[in-house]
């Protein structure tokens, strides 16, 4: 049996169902120093110079280090400043854990459910 590993990173756009005119970015896997470019990246993609509301759906990501938090919060910056926001939504218990102990949990709006 092969040893199982981290679940393969994903980052995925698409129209978020539960707000309509929303942009939903799905992340998937880890976001650590290797892939939170990509995340960055996908966030601000959707900007073009005018204001979007982004939710980011952490639901499958596994990991988060400071590098990911680090792009949440560039890219949280970058869309205020074209006055859109990011919300992130139903991180799992221990990425909702580094959020609350890096003291960062109260920058974003966190929804769950």
């Amino acid at each position: 049996m092969a040893p199982s590993g981290p679940s393969p990173f994903a980052v995925v756009v698409s129209l978020d169902d539960l707000d309509p005119g929303a942009v939903l970015v799905t992340a998937s896997g880890e976001i650590d120093v290797a892939t939170a470019p990509r995340v960055q990246a996908a966030i601000l993609a959707q900007l073009d110079g005018r204001p979007v509301d982004v939710v980011v759906d952490l639901s499958a990501v596994s990991f988060l280090d400071s590098s990911g938090i680090s792009a949440l919060i560039r890219a949280r910056r970058r869309v205020g400043e074209v006055g859109g926001t990011l919300r992130l939504r139903n991180p799992q218990p221990k990425v909702r854990r580094v959020l609350q102990i890096t003291g960062v949990e109260q920058a974003f709006v966190i929804e769950t459910g």
